[in-house]
Parts: C-alpha cells; sequence; structure tokens
C-alpha cells in the first residue's frame, strides 16, 4: 500500500528581460517594468543573470557641474564616455573659460589655475560612480593653482546590484547584499567584459520573495554602495529565476484484485 501523500515539485522558470520592459522607447534598461502573464508568487531561486559591462565612468549621473566666473552659476555638461585623469583634466579645460587643468596622478587630484580665479560646484553632491569633484563649492584664487579637495574616482564598480520589486505596491525581495536588503548582487568578471552571476557556481545562493503573488515587476540596476542608478547606456541583459516549492499531493492507491 502506498502513502495517501507524497511531496512533489513544481518549477515555474521566469525569464526576466530588460528588452521585454513596458514603454521599451521611453525608459531604460536600467530602471523599467516588465509583467507576466503567470502569477509569480513564493521563493524564486536567481538561477543567473548577466549583464554586459557598458558602463562608462563619466555619466548622466555624475557630469554636470556649475562654474561661477563672477557673473553667477553656468552650467558645463562633460561628454559621457571613459576618462582617465589626464583626458578628464583636459576635458574640464576646454570648458571652463582662460583655465589651466591638470591631473596630479600622485595626489589622484585636479589642479585648476584661472587667472582672474573661478568657483566650482557639481550639480550632484553625493559621491556617485565616476568623477567626484567635490562635496562643496571650491573657490580657486586668483592666478593660485588650488587643488580641489576630493581624490578624483574614475573606476567603475565590481559588481551590480539589481533591486526587484512588486509593482504598485511594496517590495517584497530577500537575499542578496549586505549594504542594501533586497539587492541582487552581480559581481564583474575578471576580463572586465561582464557582470554575471551563476548560482552553480555560486557558495551565495540569491532569492526572490513574492508573498502575494504579481504580475508586474519594477526592476533598477545600482551600483550596490551608492543606491544610485546606473547608465547601462542602452544595452540589455536577462536573468533567470525558477521558483521550486514542495506540496502535498494525493497518490494513487492501486488496487489488489
Amino acid at each position: 500500500m502506498y502513502s495517501a501523500d507524497h511531496k512533489t515539485t513544481y518549477f515555474q522558470k521566469v525569464l526576466v528581460r530588460s528588452r521585454d520592459r513596458l514603454n521599451f522607447t521611453s525608459t531604460s534598461p536600467s530602471n523599467f517594468k516588465t509583467t507576466y502573464t503567470e502569477v509569480l508568487e513564493g521563493k524564486h531561486a536567481v538561477r543567473w543573470i548577466t549583464i554586459p559591462n557598458s558602463l562608462y565612468n563619466i555619466n548622466s549621473t555624475n557630469n554636470q557641474f556649475y562654474y561661477d566666473i563672477g557673473a553667477g552659476n553656468v552650467l558645463v555638461t562633460l561628454s559621457a564616455g571613459n576618462y582617465t585623469g589626464q583626458t578628464l583634466a583636459v576635458a574640464l579645460q576646454s570648458l571652463i573659460p582662460a583655465s589651466t587643468v591638470v591631473f596630479e596622478p600622485l595626489y589622484s587630484k585636479l589642479r585648476v589655475t584661472r587667472a582672474a580665479g573661478v568657483t566650482l560646484t557639481p550639480v550632484t553632491a553625493q559621491k556617485v560612480m565616476g568623477l567626484q569633484l567635490n562635496l562643496a563649492p571650491t573657490v580657486i584664487a586668483p592666478a593660485a593653482a588650488t587643488y580641489l579637495p576630493n581624490t578624483v574616482d574614475l573606476s567603475v564598480p565590481l559588481s551590480l546590484g539589481i533591486m526587484v520589486r512588486e509593482s504598485g505596491g511594496p517590495g517584497y525581495v530577500t537575499g542578496g547584499s549586505p549594504n542594501r536588503q533586497g539587492t541582487l548582487i552581480v559581481p564583474m568578471l575578471a576580463s572586465f567584459s561582464l557582470f554575471n552571476f551563476l548560482s552553480d557556481e555560486s557558495d551565495h545562493k540569491q532569492f526572490l520573495s513574492f508573498p502575494t503573488g504579481v504580475k508586474q515587476l519594477s526592476i533598477e540596476v545600482v551600483d550596490p554602495s551608492t543606491g544610485v542608478t546606473v547608465d547601462l547606456n542602452g544595452v540589455d541583459w536577462e536573468m533567470m529565476i525558477e521558483r521550486v516549492e514542495h506540496y502535498e499531493t494525493p497518490n494513487k492507491r492501486p488496487r489488489h484484485e
């Protein structure tokens, strides 16, 4: 005689792709919503995540600042791209009238000189991925070579975070980051060409949990250290999640003739 009940396992595989996002032309692969025909409910294991490394160290989060040469603030914008300290200095010098800008590799700082002086102020005050000019207005005295107070950080993150929320309601996400609860972490490969997570090759398993059931997700790709949305420059990415749950189901009793 067989037992009346036994445990079975149900697998629900869901491919999450940024190219399937709602309002494709007006949203970015870094911040979007996506819908599914089948309800997502319960605990889902993250099987893999693949994000091409298309990041610029100077981008829309950190490429604007003001200068003031006595007539009020003037907004300038650096072109997005990957900069070294030297190329950054050249670009800034071209934007600030009658100035000399030098990158000092020993200190990783920019030195600015201008005959009539100048005040520099970043548009974004907090440190974000890439360039950090300074956290407060910096006055460059006339004819004085003045270092901007903070070091210039031109690195890109060694990992990315993916924040997944139930769209239109509270977020139910578990696992991932020691810094930001509810953020999946995707490390950079040694080749720097790809951010990649494979569950089978990682000792750190990651999960998403949807207790109430949902058909629409809100997804954001961020720098895990700051929570700032990164700019993927229009490059799409994808991940696979899989529900693994156990249910009690009746088993057939064989009849004895």
